[in-house]
């Protein structure tokens, strides 16, 4: 009996999918959902990919997507002891009113012992349990539970989180009642010619910026979910640096920065933000996750300074910033409205606008400059560039005696391997994915060709010096990221991203390619949840080290011929399958030994990206919407 309800729901499951996509694979092409094409769409109307780089606007409109649909996919509750105290922190904080401001300093303006007052009060807070699980983790859920709805993506994004970020500090100030929030200013370490080498990533500071976090204040940190605290600072993405601060900072109003009525993406405080996010990676990679590292909150408080700039400048300009409150059709970001989380205090959105905060409670000492009258940034672990006359931070590498640390570009790649909040790598089996790729145009490499005596002023692999392949292959030049990373020997990676669709989790993996070439390809295994008895939605993107997209191309199963897809799919346990449980099943099946050597084949692949650098959003082309 129980053999034959088996079969009848895997039946059911494989109709279902037979009449909404008429395919008979285990793994076929879906639409976007119409929120994310909405978002991608509108996003980038008017603005064509040499002003923006793809990955950005992508990650932002992925994770709003997911914000959206968190309760959905994975609802979590807060518990009431959790609810109650952190209540009890929030009441404390909206009637406080210091004799004398706290003053929140950059964190590498924080003296010795600042810094490690700090650090103790966080990690106490980590160690009480007298709040389930513990008192860390606990706030921290508070951002994945009643914050999900009003506290990202629209007008009270700011002023939610300021309000989280002040009832972290008021934890911090039960444990060491001198100690207050410092701020990551991540435009020191965008100056940097490889900004993951910051001695903000050192155990001096955060620890180690680089997989597991294995040492500095936080080292080995676990999560009630199971999870590990885990970075990978610089593998995609960049720092939020001073031109976005300068174009945030240029506007007047609110709506001009906020969402969604910021017009445009380089004016959007929240787009900035997302940067750092996707910086950092890891647990800070993703929203839901992103305050399990106590990074999260120094950035928030950046942040929030930054938008405490802007609101100074509104008031110089006769603009009353405490009402100034953008409108807005989506009800949960109406300023009247309770706030997530905060229901039972009576508190509006527009209250997180109040002039309360900065003017009772604390207030954020400038950020780090210098200048010729001024050469000193104040600081041992910054310098100032005379060149151009802004502050830097130091490397790790040069203070630390991590001489022997990997170059990003190198290093390799730490999953969480979380779904729905449990951490666990049997739950997750892998696509086999191939990448084309055409050379950049803006690239040169010290191998040059020569004829008659005289070497060329372009290498020897360029297409320009080969008619035949000029003919057929002709890349755009997209946006790319100023400081793209390479390490001159033409090896370059390309980023495929999976974000679950009807799950809670994400991977990044990477295939390595020989950028020397006009046209090159690479394989490589990426991780996705395993479908079990039902279907797996999840949507994959690639995008080279510079943010620029490639596109997706997918498996018809009439003919095996591939065509233009959205890159999301569905998968399921059907056979035949194309998914294997483990990285050595996907190589097993992907090679031959049936001889003295192997020899590969491409059975098992579905999708394949084509990194050709078209000047055209991906979502702009022709993709078939109901065809697998």
């Amino acid at each position: 009996m129980m053999i034959l309800l088996l079969l009848t729901n895997q039946l059911i499951i494989l109709i279902s999918i037979l009449s909404k996509y008429g395919c008979d694979a285990n793994i076929y092409q879906m639409p976007l959902p119409a929120h994310l094409i909405s978002c991608l769409k509108n996003r980038t109307y008017g603005i064509s990919p040499t002003e923006y780089a793809g990955e950005d606007v992508t990650t932002f409109c992925v994770q709003e997507h997911l914000w959206v649909d968190a309760k959905k996919i994975f609802p979590y509750e807060v518990t009431e002891d959790t609810s109650r105290w952190v209540l009890r922190l929030f009441e404390k904080g909206r009637r406080e009113k210091e004799q004398i401001l706290r003053i929140r300093k950059e964190y590498r303006m924080l003296t010795k012992n600042e810094r490690n007052d700090y650090h103790r009060a966080v990690q106490l807070l980590k160690q009480d349990q007298s709040v389930f699980p513990n008192k860390y983790d606990a706030i921290v859920n508070f951002h994945r539970g009643d914050a999900i709805g009003s506290a990202h993506f629209g007008p009270a994004f700011p002023g939610w989180h300021r309000i989280f970020c002040l009832i972290f500090e008021e934890a911090l100030r039960e444990i060491i009642p001198t100690v207050t929030l410092p701020y990551w200013d991540s435009t020191l370490d965008s100056e940097m010619k490889n900004p993951e080498d910051s001695i903000i990533f050192s155990k001096l500071f955060i620890g180690n910026p680089d997989g597991l976090v294995t040492d500095g204040p936080y080292a080995n940190w676990h999560h009630d979910n199971g999870g590990l605290l885990t970075r990978n600072v610089g593998a995609v993405g960049r720092p939020l640096d001073k031109k976005d601060l300068e174009n945030i900072l240029s506007r007047k109003y609110n709506h001009e920065i906020l969402n969604p009525t910021a017009q445009e993406l380089k004016y959007n405080l929240e787009n900035h933000h997302g940067k750092g996010h996707s910086f950092v990676g890891g647990n800070m990679g993703r929203l839901r996750s992103a305050a399990e590292d106590p990074l999260f909150f120094s950035y928030h408080a950046f942040i929030d300074c930054i938008w405490e700039k802007f609101r100074i400048q509104q008031m110089l300009n006769g603009i009353d910033p405490s009402k100034d409150y953008p409108n807005t059709n989506d009800p949960l970001q109406h300023p009247y409205r309770l706030m997530d989380g905060f229901i039972h205090q009576n508190y509006t959105n527009i209250d997180g606008y109040s002039h309360h905060f900065t003017r009772d409670i604390y207030t954020c000492q400038e950020f780090p400059t210098c200048s010729p009258e001024y050469p000193d940034c104040g600081s041992f672990w910054l310098f100032c560039d005379q060149t151009k006359w802004v502050c830097i931070s130091k490397s790790y590498k040069e203070h630390l005696n991590h001489l022997d640390s990997t170059p990003v570009v190198l290093n390799t790649v730490q999953n969480r391997f979380e779904i729905n909040g449990r951490a666990d790598m049997d739950a997750w089996v892998y696509l086999t994915v191939k990448v084309y790729v055409t050379r950049p145009p803006t690239v040169n490499f010290k191998s040059y060709a020569i004829r008659d005596g005289k070497a060329s002023s372009t290498d020897v692999f360029s297409a320009s010096h080969y008619q035949i392949m000029s003919d057929k292959i002709h890349p755009g030049n997209p946006k790319s990221y100023s400081k793209r990373r390479s390490n001159g020997s033409g090896m370059e990676k390309i980023f495929i991203q999976t974000d679950g669709l009807n799950y809670d989790g994400t991977s990044l993996e990477y295939a390595i390619i020989d950028e020397r070439f006009a046209m090159t390809e690479a394989i490589t295994y990426v991780p996705v949840k395993n479908p079990g008895d039902g279907v797996t939605k999840v949507l994959l993107t690639a995008f080279d080290s510079g943010g620029r997209l490639c596109r997706p191309f997918c498996k018809l199963p009439d003919t095996g011929q591939f065509e233009p897809c959205s890159g999301a799919v569905a998968i399921d346990s059907t056979s035949p399958l194309m998914f294997g449980d483990t990285y050595a099943d996907n190589i097993l099946s992907r090679y031959e030994f049936k001889q003295d050597f192997p020899y590969s084949q491409d059975r098992g692949i579905f999708i394949i990206y084509y990194c050709d650098f078209q000047e055209v959003w991906p979502w702009d082309m022709s993709w078939s919407k109901d065809s697998c």
